[in-house]
Formats: structure tokens, C-alpha cells, sequence
């Protein structure tokens, strides 16, 4: 039984690993425009949401894969309060 449970932690670990590595791939292919160094991270929330965060505020990946496609970057006044 603790075999199967270290086992099955360690399986676990392994794929939250992956998923996180697969995630942060992600902010490569993004633009940054006017945040001077302190750009947005790419973050997965539970439920398998995608999202990137930028000082308290958050915009949904669909949201940042639209602004791509339609300007080319992700500007800093995209985020509330700026």
C-alpha cells in the first residue's frame, strides 16, 4: 500500500511538472508591448483554466490569443487601470 501511494504521488508530481513546463511554453509565443521589463506571467488555475496575471489583475488566455491575433502584441493598457 505505501508503494502504490508514493508511487501514485510521484506519478502526479511528474504530470503537474509537465503541465507546468507545457504552460509556461506558452509566453513565448506571446507579445509584450509597454510593460518595461515587468511583463504579465502565464499561470493555470484550477479547472483547467489558463490566464495571465499582471499586478492583481487577470485576463483569460482566449482573451490574450485574441488580442494576438488582432494586433500582434499584448499591450500594458489591455490590463484594467492602465
Amino acid at each position: 500500500m505505501k508503494k502504490r501511494l508514493r508511487n501514485s504521488v510521484s506519478k502526479a508530481l511528474g504530470k503537474l511538472n509537465e503541465a507546468d513546463l507545457a504552460v509556461q511554453a506558452i509566453e513565448k509565443h506571446l507579445v509584450f508591448y509597454g510593460f518595461r521589463g515587468d511583463e504579465p506571467s502565464v499561470s493555470a488555475c484550477s479547472g483547467g483554466e489558463i490566464i495571465l496575471e499582471y499586478k492583481g489583475f487577470e485576463m483569460s488566455i482566449e482573451e490574450a490569443i485574441e488580442r494576438m491575433e488582432e494586433y500582434g502584441y499584448i499591450s500594458r493598457s489591455d490590463f484594467p487601470e492602465y
